[in-house]
């Protein structure tokens, strides 16, 4: 019997985009200042109960 031999698809491999990133670019200390920001006081994070503000 002889198998069905399929074409290469090219498929992609999943990276992080983290992994893309370079240490000292400026988006890494935007990351890190939203980060310290409460942003549910600000009213930006929905209550995971009602998912209202």
């Amino acid at each position: 019997m002889r198998f069905i031999t399929g074409n290469d698809r090219h498929q992609f491999q999943f990276h992080s985009l983290n992994d893309k990133i370079a240490a000292n670019n400026p988006v890494r200390f935007m990351d890190a200042f939203v980060d310290q920001i409460d942003l549910q006081k600000l009213g930006f994070l929905l209550n995971k109960k009602t998912n209202r503000s």
